[in-house]
């Protein structure tokens, strides 16, 4: 079913056709069908008989810069919990249709608190630009700008240690093509390892950088590209999001299941969304379904899984889920990640994951050795940042493949010494950072440690105010028992370090200081991170333990 009138038009003129016949209704009717009211600490949506509200519509509030979905949607009421009767400002965004499906109409509800006149004006973040024209950290700030001329925003959902991001900014956002392409949006990057960030992350529910998002002025997402791309993949995202700019939550909800040119564009863009299960049901309508659906129904049942362990029901349809995809897709990269998956789901004694691995492993080693067996093997995979490095994408998926099935710490070490041995022959040059962070990363892996501080000082030497590499050689100096020079790269590492990547770097630092015998310099860094109030150590509870064992050893 759609909420529009099914026509034989395109989609700009039923939508256009909608709104035409939404206002004529209005007027005719002359009383507004949606009353609202604020009552104690919540917020309330009525409508009149005859019409419903759209539950497949992103009905939504924000209030003080929390986003906040609704706590209860009937068919003609909707309500909203608030943490506190008291706030400054809030917009509250509904979508109600009538009964009769002539017109939806989507609703911008703003509203003023009562504590908005006792309270002084809170002071906007300023807004900064980076050197590729984005906004650094304010989302709220690019919604603003974006709301005055309805410009669509580019949100990059990044980070500094993250080789794809990297790779994005050097070989995309430099480009004058991309500061063409981009030049009625505006732009803001979002880094994901600074605290202030994890509303917005989310929000939108990042799980994997690079993201790049489209969302209209108000923040409701339109479309989604995860990882590096080249150039020409990112512009045409950029043109189509320009093309048809309905907010993703809308397009399914006006879909119409008879046309599959847009059943198949909200699918894959479900799946980029992550919304995997979403995505499954649109893909499973086509008569020629896309080969993400493969994956998507695997990430669907990963997901309800994810929810509940402990539901032996939903294990075993994840555990079906990957055999039915190793089934119709048993020789490519793909199935290998789906191995990897499903050895790590079987019990330990289960026979069946060693001829898992033995045939996981036999995939990469014939896509290493033959050209024409790579070619075949990366069918339907995303290659992102190893795109022009597919031998190293491969043999990182051998040593995940390795890691996920053996106990030996040998067998693993030699797996990624295999893949360090990719990197050299992939003869990557210092100027592309991303690729040579990852590089950085097969060479720690395997503990190729003179190797791995050549190259990171060679990357320091073109960017030698980068703190994530500097925590990168803290990491490599202490394997190799250089504890003094680790010291000194640590604190310059934690001095340009925030949020998630200023914990890894206290690590590092607090572990050069045991190690060069400074005990007390450790017990006072440690401790001193351990009392903070502002790390959110709720979301980093692992780190937090990290932190305390390094303390008791620190005694």
């Amino acid at each position: 079913m759609t909420d529009l009138v099914k026509t034989k038009a395109s989609w700009g003129s039923t939508v256009a056709a909608a709104i035409a016949i939404c206002l004529f209704a209005l007027q005719a009717k002359a009383v507004d069908p949606l009353k609202t009211e604020l009552k104690d600490k919540s917020f309330l949506g009525h409508l009149q008989s005859g019409f419903h509200f759209n539950d497949k519509a992103p009905n939504s509030m924000t209030i003080d810069g929390e986003h906040l979905k609704p706590d209860s949607l009937q068919k003609t009421e909707i309500a909203f919990h608030l943490s506190s009767a008291k706030f400054k400002t809030a917009k509250a965004t509904l979508y109600f249709c009538d009964d009769a499906l002539t017109f939806c109409e989507p609703r911008n509800i703003d509203l003023k608190g009562s504590d908005a006149a006792a309270s002084s004006p809170a002071t906007a973040k300023p807004v900064e630009f980076n050197q590729f024209g984005f906004i650094i950290d304010n989302l709220e700030g690019a919604e603003t700008i974006a709301r005055k001329d309805s410009q669509l925003i580019l949100v990059d959902f990044s980070a500094r240690w993250c080789p794809g991001c990297v790779r994005l900014e050097n070989e995309v956002f430099s480009s004058p093509s991309f500061k063409t392409g981009t030049a009625k949006l505006v732009k803001v990057r979002m880094d994901v390892d600074r605290f202030e960030n994890t509303t917005a992350k989310e929000r939108y529910r990042i799980h994997g950088i690079p993201a790049l998002l489209l969302v209209d002025s108000e923040g409701h997402e339109i479309s989604r590209l995860m990882d590096y791309q080249p150039q020409t993949t990112v512009l045409k995202f950029i043109k189509s999001g320009f093309e048809n700019s309905v907010p993703l939550e809308q397009l399914r909800a006006r879909s119409s299941r008879g046309d599959e040119k847009p059943i198949e564009m909200i699918g894959q863009r479900l799946y980029a969304a992550e919304d995997f299960a979403g995505s499954v049901d649109f893909f499973k309508e086509l008569k020629s379904p896309p080969l993400e659906l493969r994956d998507a129904r695997v990430q669907a049942a990963g997901n309800e899984l994810t929810k509940n362990p402990q539901d032996l029901l939903k294990k075993s349809a994840y555990t079906d889920a990957l055999k039915t995809a190793l089934a119709e897709e048993p020789a490519t990269t793909r199935s290998v990640s789906w191995r990897i998956l499903l050895i790590e789901a079987l019990n330990e004694k289960n026979p069946e994951r060693k001829k898992l691995f033995n045939d996981g492993l036999a995939v990469c080693d014939s896509a290493l050795a033959h050209d024409d067996k790579m070619k075949a093997a990366l069918v339907g995979d995303s290659l992102g940042e190893f795109q022009g490095y597919e031998s190293l994408y491969v043999a990182e998926l051998r040593a995940e493949l390795i890691d996920s099935y053996t106990k030996s710490e040998l067998a693993r070490l030699k797996a990624w010494s295999v893949a360090a041995d990719y990197v050299k022959r992939a003869k990557i040059p210092l100027s592309e950072t991303g690729p040579s962070m990852r590089a950085l990363i097969f060479l720690t892996s395997a503990q190729r440690n003179q190797e791995a501080e050549a190259l990171a000082r060679g990357l320091l030497k073109i960017d030698p105010g980068n703190a994530d590499l500097k925590r990168r050689l803290t990491r490599i100096l202490n394997q190799e028992q250089k504890f003094a020079l680790a010291v000194e790269t640590g604190k310059a590492s934690i001095a340009d370090s925030y949020g998630r990547n200023e914990l890894f770097a206290a690590e590092q630092l607090a572990k050069a200081y045991i190690g060069s015998k400074k005990i007390s310099e450790a017990n006072h860094l440690l401790q001193s991170y351990l009392n903070r109030k502002d790390l959110q150590w709720e979301l980093n509870g692992n780190e937090r333990k990290t932190f305390e064992k390094l303390l008791a050893t620190a005694k």
